[in-house]
């Protein structure tokens, strides 16, 4: 399990989003070359925010 993968299992476990991951997350997605399940991870925590799933917390 890659370290992405290890990061978006703990947000899913605890249904919470640290600022410094929600930092971490920003930047990978905002690099060229992700994979497309890459992508794909990160983009389920934003999805989850947005319905209420996953919430931020400081």
């Amino acid at each position: 399990m890659t370290q992405l993968e290890q990061t978006i299992s703990q947000i899913f476990a605890s249904r919470r989003l640290t600022r410094e991951d929600q930092q971490r997350l920003m930047n990978l997605f905002s690099r060229r070359g992700l994979s497309d399940h890459d992508t794909q991870l990160i983009s389920s925590v934003y999805e989850a925010l947005s319905q209420g799933r996953v919430r931020v917390v400081e």
